[in-house]
């Protein structure tokens, strides 16, 4: 497996995440209620970037549910960490390893 990923990672993929979820969020959340989520659920962000969507799904899963993102970018790792702490339903996000 190669450890070169295509898109920007970093600042430039986190505004690139976050223009994305801001454009398709409406109909990503649709789905998500269609397939029954629900407030308090426990939920894993694979892929989480800076946590644009860990942020939105935060407040659909409310004070009782938690999220938890993992990524192979570490720059993109910390940029969570920073959006989210002291965040008391969101996990520390995780750098994913692979050798």
């Amino acid at each position: 497996m190669s450890s070169q990923y295509i898109l920007d990672q970093g600042i430039a993929g986190a505004n690139r995440l976050e223009l994305l979820a801001e454009l398709t969020w409406d109909i990503s959340q649709q789905f998500l209620m269609e397939q029954g989520f629900q407030t308090g659920m426990n939920c894993l962000d694979a892929g989480c970037g800076a946590g644009e969507i860990s942020g939105r799904l935060l407040t659909l899963t409310g004070s009782n549910g938690s999220v938890t993102g993992i990524d192979i970018d570490p720059e993109s790792i910390e940029m969570a960490k920073k959006k989210f702490a002291g965040q008391k339903n969101c996990l520390s996000p995780h750098q994913l390893i692979f050798s």
